[in-house]
């Protein structure tokens, strides 16, 4: 059985602070060599900053959010909410 996630994570907890997105994007660029990437998806990509920090440092990569939480969404920067795809994970992908 699934937890209730509607009780686990609320809008009034969620971060909005730029700063661990950034030094996550750091942490992944000691792995991966961006410039070479050509698409880069985050899931539970809560209001996208990971992903706006990317398209914003690579232009060049594709990016994908996924999300579960309609507000999570609704926080999303401008430049990247048509990036952001709402769904439930733990069901499976419609992909027609």
């Amino acid at each position: 059985m699934l937890p209730d996630i509607e009780k686990k994570y609320t809008e009034e907890e969620y971060m909005r602070t730029p700063e661990p997105y950034v030094m996550y994007l750091r942490s992944l660029e000691k792995f991966f060599d961006f410039s070479i990437v050509d698409s880069f998806a985050d899931l539970g990509c809560s209001s996208g900053r990971l992903i706006e920090h990317m398209k914003a440092k690579y232009p060049h990569v594709e990016v994908f959010g996924f999300e579960y939480f309609e507000w999570a969404k609704k926080h999303a920067d401008q430049s990247i909410k048509d990036y952001i795809h709402l769904g439930d994970l733990s069901k499976p992908l419609n992909h027609t």
